[in-house]
């Protein structure tokens, strides 16, 4: 089933701040409706996607670096400070995709099981 909520796939940086946005205050307690659950597995999604993307992208960038450290002087300082500042701002993104796909999933999780003991979903 299509998620209305989930759009443009190749964009979850741009997608999922107004996710977040739209979700607001949901937390273990709050019944989801609809659109509610489909929002917070959007979200989830947007987040892993992102996740995955990073974490390819930082293997290809080590590799090149790799194989760049085998050319002598191959590149300038503020060449590979703009790299190390590129990584470590993937590395803090990623930090936040992973709670945010962690909390997304608990969210949906405890709703979960809160309908099968009788509560609302």
């Amino acid at each position: 089933m299509k998620n209305p909520a989930f759009n443009h796939a190749g964009r979850p940086a741009y997608e999922l701040p107004g996710l977040i946005k739209t979700i607001g205050g949901i937390d273990s307690r709050t019944p989801l409706d609809a659109d509610a659950r489909n929002a917070v597995n959007a979200a989830s999604s947007h987040a892993n996607n992102a996740k995955e993307t990073l974490l390819m992208g930082i293997e290809a960038v080590g590799s090149m670096m790799m194989q760049l450290s085998q050319i002598p002087d191959p590149m300038e300082q503020h060449e590979i400070l703009g790299i190390g500042g590129l990584i470590r701002h993937m590395a803090v993104e990623l930090q936040y995709l992973v709670d945010v796909e962690d909390e997304m999933d608990g969210i949906v999780k405890r709703a979960v099981e809160s309908n099968k003991k009788g509560g609302a979903i």
